[in-house]
C-alpha cells in the first residue's frame, strides 16, 4: 500500500522580522496506520492579537479530530463531508474554549486541510491560502476555489460566524494525484498565476521532483526548502509569513523477481577460457557535488527586480481582512 513523502516548513516574514514578531503561520502533518496521511496549514490573521495561537490552535485541532475519527474510511460523499464540516466544528470549538471571555475575533486564521487516502484525497479551504497537485502525468493543477470577495484583501476565518458557508469542501479520487502541495497566501505570489487560477511549473516540478528522490536526510530537506523560502529572491517578492507543504506519493513496491529454475546439469565449456590481457584502469573523473536546490534562488531574477522597483514606488499598506 502506497504512502505519501512529506516536507513542510513555515517562515517567518522579512515585515514580521522587522518588526519582532514570530511567525503567525502553522502547520502540522500525521501519518495514521491505515496509510492515511493528514495535512493541514493555517494563517493567523494579520490584525488579531493572539493570530499565532488561533493558527497553530487550528491545525493541532483539525488533526487530531481526523485522528480520532479516521479509524474507518468514509465510503460516500455524503459521508466525507460530514466529516469535514466535524472537523471544522471541532476547530472553531477549540478556539472558542481557548478564548474564554476574551474576543474570539483575537484568535482569527484560516484554515487549510488534505485528507490523503488509498482511494481519496478529500479537502477543506477556508479563506486565502492555495491547494495545488500534480497528476501521474505531470499536469499542474489548482484545486482549491476560494470564495471571491468584494475586496482584494479580504478574507473569510474560523471565526467568522459564516464560517461554514465559506468553507469549499473538495473530494477527489486519489488515482488522478500523484503530488499535492497545501500553503498560505505569503506563498501565492510564487506558486500561482491568479489571473488565470493556474499554478508555476518552474515553481513546483522542481519542488515535487526533490521530495520524491531526495538526496539528503529530511532534516538536511527542511532546510533546504527553508533556505528557498528566505532567499533573497523570494523576499524581493513577498515579505509575508510563508508556510509550505509538499506530499509526494511514494512509489509502489515492485514485485519480487521470479528466479530461474536451475540448469538440470552444469553447462561444460566449449573451449578453455584463455587468460585475459591486462587492460590500463581508467582514469576516474571526479563527479562535481550537486548544486543546492536552493541556489538558484539566491539570484535575484528579473521579474524580481521589476517588482521591486515597482513596489518601492507605492505606499504601503497594512493588510485589512475581515474578522
Amino acid at each position: 500500500m502506497q504512502t505519501w513523502r512529506v516536507l513542510a516548513a513555515s517562515i517567518t516574514g522579512s515585515s514580521h522580522q522587522q518588526s519582532g514578531l514570530l511567525c503567525q503561520d502553522a502547520q502540522a502533518e500525521a501519518t495514521l496506520p491505515n496509510a492515511i496521511t493528514l495535512l493541514a496549514v493555517a494563517d493567523g490573521a494579520g490584525s488579531a492579537l493572539r493570530a499565532r495561537e488561533g493558527s497553530t490552535t487550528a491545525v493541532r485541532a483539525a488533526i487530531h479530530h481526523l485522528t480520532t475519527q479516521l479509524t474507518t474510511i468514509p465510503q460516500t460523499e455524503a459521508a466525507w463531508r460530514t466529516l469535514l464540516t466535524q472537523t471544522l466544528t471541532h476547530a472553531r470549538k477549540s478556539l472558542q474554549t481557548l478564548a474564554k471571555t476574551k474576543p474570539l475575533r483575537d484568535l482569527a486564521t484560516t484554515l487549510l486541510v488534505a485528507i490523503l487516502t488509498p482511494d481519496h484525497i478529500a479537502l477543506i479551504q477556508l479563506g486565502d491560502g492555495a491547494i495545488v497537485s500534480r497528476s501521474p502525468t505531470g499536469d499542474l493543477h489548482v484545486l482549491s476555489h476560494p470564495r471571491l470577495s468584494e475586496y482584494i484583501n479580504e478574507t473569510d476565518f474560523l471565526t467568522g460566524d459564516n464560517y461554514l458557508q465559506a468553507a469549499v469542501l473538495t473530494i477527489l479520487p486519489a488515482s488522478g494525484i500523484a503530488a499535492l502541495a497545501l500553503f498560505t497566501d505569503g506563498v501565492e505570489v510564487l506558486a500561482l498565476h491568479h489571473a488565470t487560477n493556474t499554478a508555476h511549473p518552474a515553481f513546483f516540478h522542481p519542488l515535487f521532483d526533490y521530495v520524491a528522490a531526495p538526496e539528503a536526510t529530511h532534516n538536511q530537506a527542511v532546510q533546504e526548502l527553508e533556505a528557498i523560502l528566505t532567499s533573497a529572491r523570494v523576499n524581493a517578492l513577498t515579505d509575508d509569513d510563508k508556510t509550505l507543504i509538499l506530499a509526494v506519493r511514494e512509489p509502489a513496491a515492485s514485485e519480487p523477481a521470479t528466479p530461474e529454475p536451475p540448469a538440470s546439469e552444469p553447462a561444460t565449456p566449449i573451449a578453455a577460457p584463455q587468460k585475459p590481457t591486462p587492460q590500463p584502469a581508467p582514469t576516474a573523473t571526479p563527479t562535481p557535488a550537486p548544486e543546492p536546490l536552493s541556489s538558484s534562488w539566491n539570484k535575484p531574477s528579473p521579474a524580481a527586480q521589476q517588482f521591486t522597483k515597482k513596489k518601492s514606488k507605492q505606499s504601503t499598506k497594512s493588510r485589512k481582512r475581515r474578522p
